[in-house]
């Protein structure tokens, strides 16, 4: 915490040991339910630098980290009710500065409908994206009978898929190489509304297995 905390505005791959929170498990949603509320922005900061995204680690390691806080804090004052509180009031914290980490972390998230999400990128999100030759889409070769069953044109199906894909990654269904989850990353950064709703919308359809 206190390294992530001293990087006054260096960039996280400064340090090679922040590549580590891909892989270790629970540890990086813990910094977001353990840091003071006026560190949440920073530390979310941490995966912009590195060749992943918050929405990319393993839906395992949010509950695991749930799991953790919620032991802790009982373990501090002996009152379930006031860490649940205490908890609730961390999730919603965090899901204000990143609305796409809401399915991952609030456990009252109530998804969009595919029609919303479909309406949204139709209405919205294609208008803002470049059609030239330049939006090579990296994930129908690979996912094509994972994703939605639709045919727009690739620089557009480039951002469709993204969110359902980070969302297959966060269940463990597919492995991304680096191209793959820097376009993720991408998308989620232009496009940040219709990412979180198709995200949270995917990642509960998956969670319920549909």
């Amino acid at each position: 915490m206190k390294l992530a905390l001293s990087l006054n505005g260096l960039p996280p791959q400064t340090f090679e040991i922040f590549s580590k929170l891909v892989h270790a498990g629970a540890l990086a949603p813990l910094l977001l339910y353990r840091c003071e509320e006026q560190h949440l922005s920073t530390v979310l900061e941490l995966f912009d630098g590195l060749c992943s995204s918050w929405t990319l680690l393993p839906y395992g390691a949010w509950d695991a980290a749930f799991q953790a806080q919620g032991y802790y804090l009982v373990t501090r004052l002996d009152d379930p009710q006031w860490a649940l509180t205490r908890l609730t009031e961390r999730q919603n914290e965090i899901a204000a500065r990143a609305p796409q980490l809401a399915p991952l972390i609030c456990r009252d998230f109530s998804p969009a409908t595919w029609e919303d999400v479909r309406s949204h990128f139709t209405d919205h999100t294609s208008e803002g994206i470049s059609t030239d030759a330049s939006g090579f889409n990296p994930f129908r070769p690979a996912f094509h009978d994972l994703l939605p069953k639709e045919n727009f044109l690739e620089s557009l199906m480039r951002v469709f898929d993204a969110p359902f894909v980070a969302a297959l990654a966060a269940m463990g269904r597919v492995t991304l190489d680096k191209g793959q989850i820097l376009t993720v990353k991408d998308v989620e950064r232009r496009h940040p509304a219709y990412f979180a709703k198709a995200y949270g919308y995917a990642l509960t359809e998956l969670k319920n297995d549909r």
